[in-house]
C-alpha cells in the first residue's frame, strides 16, 4: 500500500492515474490549506488533514497498512507560528531541531528520515512513472546557438556554486548576462520577474534548471511541464535546459508540441 503525500499541481494527478491504471493500491493525504481539486476529481481515496497533524496521518497511513509514502506535489512552508501541530507534530518539531531554519533540503531530508524512523519506506515519483526523464540531447525542432551553449554552462556553473547555499534550482541567462536566480518564489514568478529585466525584448534567454547537488532525491525535484513552457514562450526566452538525471519533465508530448510551435529548444545535460 503506498501513502502519497499531496501538494498542489499536475503531477500527483499523473501519480494517480498510473497507480490506478497498474491496479496499485493507495491512499490519499491531502491539507486543508492546500487542497488538490484535481486530484478529488480523480478519486475518493483521500482524507484531508492541516499540515502539523503529523500524529493523525501516521495513524490514518497505519490504519491503511501503508508501506510506502510518495511525497508530490507543491507544498508551501507556513511559519512555524502560523502551524496547527498536534503532540506527534510537536515532537516532529523537537526532532528537526535547526533544520527548520535552514533551506528546504535539510529540512526535507529529515523529514524522510523521520518517516522511515516511523517504519515507512520513501520513493520517488520515478519509482511510479516511467517517462518523467530526458535522455541528454537536445529534443526540438530548433537547436541552441553557440552562445545558448554558453549562456547554458553559466547558468549550471552558476547552479553548482549556488547549490551548498540553498536558494533554488533555476537561473535564467540572457547572452551572458544573469537576470535572475530562483528563490522562495519559485520557476514561474522567477520567470515573470525577469521579462522586465531582459535587455532585448527579442527571443532571447534560457531558462536552466537543475537539482542541487545535496538535496533529497525523492522529494521537491525540480520539473517543468507544459506551463513552465508557455511561461517561457510568454517571457520571449529561447529555451529551456535541464539536467537530465533527476528534473521531471511532465506531459512530454505537450511539452515538445507547444516548444515546436512556438520556436523554443529544450535540452537535457
Amino acid at each position: 500500500m503506498i501513502g502519497l503525500i499531496l501538494g498542489t499541481g499536475d503531477l500527483p494527478c499523473q501519480i494517480i492515474k498510473k497507480l490506478q491504471e497498474k491496479d496499485t493500491p493507495f491512499t490519499c493525504v491531502l491539507f486543508d490549506n492546500f487542497f488538490n481539486d484535481l486530484v478529488a476529481a480523480l478519486t475518493n481515496n483521500y482524507h484531508s488533514f492541516k499540515l502539523g497533524h503529523i500524529g493523525k496521518i501516521i495513524d490514518h497511513f497505519t490504519q491503511k497498512k501503508v508501506t510506502h509514502v510518495l511525497f508530490a506535489g507543491s507544498i508551501a512552508r507556513p511559519g512555524i507560528k502560523d502551524l496547527d501541530t498536534d503532540a506527534k507534530g510537536k515532537a516532529w518539531l523537537v526532532k528537526l531541531g535547526l533544520s527548520i531554519f535552514k533551506g528546504d533540503d535539510g529540512l526535507l531530508v529529515s523529514i524522510t528520515q523521520l518517516l522511515e524512523e516511523e517504519g515507512f519506506k520513501v520513493i520517488a515519483a520515478d519509482d511510479i512513472l516511467d517517462d518523467l526523464h530526458l535522455t541528454k540531447g537536445i529534443h526540438t525542432i530548433i537547436q541552441p546557438s553557440k552562445q545558448d551553449q554558453i549562456d547554458i554552462q553559466k547558468g549550471i556553473d552558476i547552479l553548482h556554486a549556488t547549490s551548498h547555499l540553498d536558494i533554488g534550482q533555476a537561473v535564467v541567462i540572457e547572452n551572458g548576462l544573469v537576470l535572475g536566480l530562483e528563490a522562495i518564489e519559485g520557476t514561474e514568478k522567477l520567470i515573470q520577474r525577469i521579462y522586465a529585466l531582459k535587455r532585448s525584448k527579442l527571443k532571447a534567454g534560457v531558462l536552466i534548471k537543475m537539482a542541487k547537488q545535496e538535496q533529497s532525491k525523492k522529494i521537491d525535484l525540480p520539473t517543468i511541464g507544459p506551463d513552465t513552457v508557455q511561461q517561457c514562450v510568454d517571457a520571449n526566452l529561447k529555451g529551456i535546459a535541464i539536467d537530465y538525471e533527476y528534473t521531471q519533465v511532465l506531459d512530454q508530448k505537450n511539452v515538445m508540441r507547444l516548444a515546436d510551435e512556438n520556436g523554443l529548444f529544450i535540452q537535457a545535460f
